[in-house]
């Protein structure tokens, strides 16, 4: 699996809890983050890095993090999961 396919299925599951949890405020407080914390934010909207103006794409740290703290199983945000994916934007 290339990485971009990767940082896309951790996206598209990252997608998927902040539509679980209503907001990003929200999903930041459920992981013990501050409420106004932009990581979640950046990678959501691939907001380009300061340092190589590249998309921010979520890594490994960020992915086990969430799952250890909303108790996924380990590598779930690196698993496609077609039947909880957001509907694709503009449809529905």
């Amino acid at each position: 699996m290339s990485q971009n396919s990767l940082s896309e299925i951790r996206r598209s599951n990252l997608l998927f809890l902040i539509e679980q949890y209503g907001s990003i405020k929200r999903l930041n407080l459920a992981l013990g983050r501050k409420e106004k914390d932009a990581t979640l934010s950046q990678i959501k909207n691939k907001a380009p890095s300061s340092k190589t103006g590249a998309a921010r794409q979520m890594g490994v740290a960020v992915a086990r993090d969430i799952e250890k703290k909303l108790n996924y199983p380990f590598g779930w945000m690196d698993e496609e999961h077609p039947e909880i994916q957001p509907e694709p934007q503009g449809t529905g």
